[in-house]
């Protein structure tokens, strides 16, 4: 494993990743400024800094480092950057007063409405709501209640953008038992995530009694978010999910290990217990390669036990330093699905991880939005998959 030592260079980033993981430390502005202005006197290439910010989605907390640290910077560099930066405060405005709106709605009928991620994790991980980028607002529900919360929303003027077309509740039952959520687009112009739970795959996280805590975003919004060790596995399961691929999803891990080093061992002993143990030993793994996160003596032996581990750190490195992200990469998808599988060798988590993938929604939909249409499109996958690559190459050869 990487030492600790080793992780201060950054266990083989680039200088551009160097400098966006020296600037998403969550240290104190006086112990930032010198790691980051050190990175920043590496860089050669700032045109390529721009686009490693908008890749990872990282340009508020990017801006800030910079500015903490003094950086100069060229002049079309500071415009870009500053422009990303107050767009991404301007949305996360324009999303706090959305989570206001729907958390009004929703109570009006007697729902409870919790936020993951978002405004209030950039809150609870860095102190400061507006140095996440978020595009869109993941909003949890109780299962049984979101049809209930999702025809408030359609009232209220939100459109179902996702999935697009599927009105039938029926049909909606089906693909909330896979996928597990609904988006919409409000009338601010956000995008907002209904979900009925937090992991699409029901099998490696216990989502019976989630922790949760009031935060406030604003003077007159408060909201109840995820919190504690639900949030902190959540977190990892989620970017274990996507391979890491964007580096904004480990900051935010380890600023809340920075936050209370000394709760990694309870942590890690729920983790071994419920089959998040995968998952949250990635992200340890990653969290000290790149950005030096202390791991205690025993839980750096029990990760060496694990055999996964170093594939799924080779593989999920490579996907954070690639230029393109998940469907871009050459077989970027595939190869996401096929790794998620091994978070947990147990069949019932690899069923639905195979089922999911499988599945051809079109195809269920032709055949009546049924349990059993679900079991003739898996049938049907490898005679539907060939059509659609047909169209897609016929596609390519006349534009």
């Amino acid at each position: 494993m990487t030492t600790h030592q080793e992780a201060g260079q950054g266990g083989g980033l680039t200088p551009k990743l160097l400098l966006l993981a020296a600037c998403a430390s969550r240290r104190q502005a006086g112990a930032l400024a010198g790691p980051i202005r050190e990175a920043a006197g590496n860089i050669s290439a700032w045109q390529e800094v721009v686009a490693a910010v908008h890749r990872h989605r990282m340009a508020a907390i990017v801006w800030k480092g910079l500015n903490i640290a003094g950086c100069s910077l060229p002049a079309d560099v500071e415009v870009a950057l500053r422009n990303a930066a107050t767009r991404d405060i301007r949305q996360i405005v324009r999303l706090v007063a959305e989570a206001a709106t729907i958390q009004a709605l929703l109570a009006a009928s007697g729902l409870k409405v919790m936020m993951a991620k978002g405004p209030a994790l950039s809150l609870q991980a860095f102190g400061d709501m507006t140095l996440r980028q978020c595009r869109d607002l993941d909003l949890l529900v109780k299962p049984d209640d979101i049809l209930q919360a999702r025809r408030i929303l359609i009232d209220a003027g939100f459109n179902q953008n996702f999935p697009k077309g599927m009105d039938d509740e029926s049909e909606l039952k089906l693909w909330l038992w896979m996928k597990k959520d609904l988006a919409f687009d409000g009338p601010s112009g956000a995008t907002i995530e209904l979900h009925s739970r937090l992991q699409r795959n029901p099998h490696i996280f216990n989502e019976a009694t989630l922790q949760h805590e009031s935060v406030r975003l604003a003077p007159n919004v408060t909201v109840e978010a995820l919190s504690g060790d639900d949030l902190f596995i959540y977190l990892c399961l989620h970017g274990s999910g996507h391979l890491w691929e964007r580096m904004k999803w480990l900051a935010d891990v380890a600023a809340l290990i920075d936050r209370d080093p000394s709760r990694l061992p309870l942590l890690w002993k729920r983790a071994r217990a419920e089959g998040s143990a995968v998952a949250v030993g990635l992200a340890l793994r990653l969290c000290n390669r790149i950005f030096g996160t202390e791991i205690p003596p025993q839980i750096r032996r029990d990760l060496d036990r694990i055999w996964r581990l170093r594939f799924l750190e080779a593989n999920s490195f490579a996907a954070m330093t690639d230029k393109e992200t998940g469907p871009e990469r050459k077989f970027g998808s595939t190869k996401m699905i096929l790794l998620t599988a091994l978070l947990r060798l147990e069949p019932r988590f690899i069923l639905h991880e195979m089922a999911h993938a499988l599945i051809d929604w079109s195809t269920v939909a032709a055949f009546g939005g049924t349990r059993r249409a679900v079991f003739f499109s898996i049938l049907l996958r490898p005679a539907t998959w060939s059509w659609t690559a047909v169209k897609r190459l016929r596609g390519k050869e006349n534009p």
